[in-house]
């Protein structure tokens, strides 16, 4: 069900979206842009998708609509376009979205280092501080550092001189990522660094074949992906309805001494959490200086 409210001569006016007993307000939509849209199949797939399908996608179109400047992208939402988030829609294209995989896209915002707590207390004070929580981050046994941490705790004889002969020739993950992706999805989940070096290095074939490293290669293999050590994600933040606990398990960060949430960010999106990548940049900082400086220099010009 759809209602229009507080028309007004420029089309402009409040729109709320009902469905499956849930509700999305549209405070500054546009009337004439919803009856080109409205009973076409398109826009009542997406409205089935934000509903029905998606964990929590009524929160989180809400939370776009109030919070976030979409700087007029092309976009594909039916909805983001009635709302006046965007002028630039293809009205004949088909909405595009994963069937079956109906995640919440990050909501991704960059600024200045110095700014981004400041952009932390806000969200906590807007939503409450309970509400708001930063997200861990795991560390994990892969290629060389799980081939040394296997050498150190077997204490292999010479493992140091053999650690560092064979460092050079275990690629780092973001060269061969596409490679190990496509064995995971060929069903080799376990496919990792050090397998793939095992497989195209003509060097590391030959350390493989030495029987006192081969336990160590086949030990470091099956520890890769483990988990060594956890953190605090650098950008990752989660806001929910009501306390953070009530939807995921907390850690607590020794650091800054506060409660966070205790599984990666794939996990927050299989459990329905909405992420926002509130992320501090330095090139903003230093552009900001810039200006301030030429802005400065102006001044003292025109008071000169």
């Amino acid at each position: 069900m759809i209602q229009i409210h507080k028309s007004s001569g420029d089309h402009t006016c409040e729109i709320t979206i009902e469905f499956n007993h849930a509700k999305l307000l549209v405070t500054n939509g546009r009337q004439d842009r919803l009856s080109q849209v409205q009973d076409t199949p398109c826009f009542n797939e997406e409205i089935s998708v934000v509903f029905y399908k998606m964990k929590r996608g009524v929160e989180y179109y809400q939370h776009v609509l109030d919070n976030v400047m979409l700087d007029n992208n092309v976009c594909n939402s039916r909805i983001m376009w009635v709302a006046q988030k965007t002028d630039q829609i293809d009205l004949n294209a088909p909405l595009v979205y994963q069937k079956e995989h109906y995640e919440l896209p990050d909501i991704d915002v960059d600024f200045g280092v110095e700014d981004r707590e400041w952009v932390l207390k806000y969200l906590r004070h807007k939503y409450g501080q309970e509400n708001v929580a930063q997200i861990i981050t795991f560390q994990r046994m892969q290629g060389r550092s799980a081939l040394k941490d296997v050498f150190r705790v077997k204490n292999v004889p010479g493992g140091f001189e053999y650690v560092n002969q064979i460092s050079q020739f275990i690629p780092q993950e973001a060269e061969i990522a596409d490679d190990i992706e496509d064995m995971h999805q060929a069903g080799y989940e376990d496919y990792g660094i050090i397998h793939w070096a095992i497989d195209n290095s003509n060097a590391i074939q030959e350390f493989y074949q030495n029987a006192k490293l081969k336990e160590v290669f086949d030990q470091a293999m099956r520890c890769e992906g483990s988990k060594r050590a956890c953190g605090r994600h650098p950008s990752g933040v989660v806001v929910t309805p009501r306390a953070s606990e009530e939807y995921f398990p907390m850690a607590y960060d020794t650091r800054a001494k506060e409660q966070i949430i205790g599984v990666d960010m794939n996990d927050v999106a299989k459990l329905g959490g909405v992420k926002l990548d509130v992320l501090g940049t330095a090139i903003l900082d230093k552009m900001q200086l810039c200006c301030d400086l030429v802005n400065n220099q102006k001044a003292n010009n025109v008071n000169s």
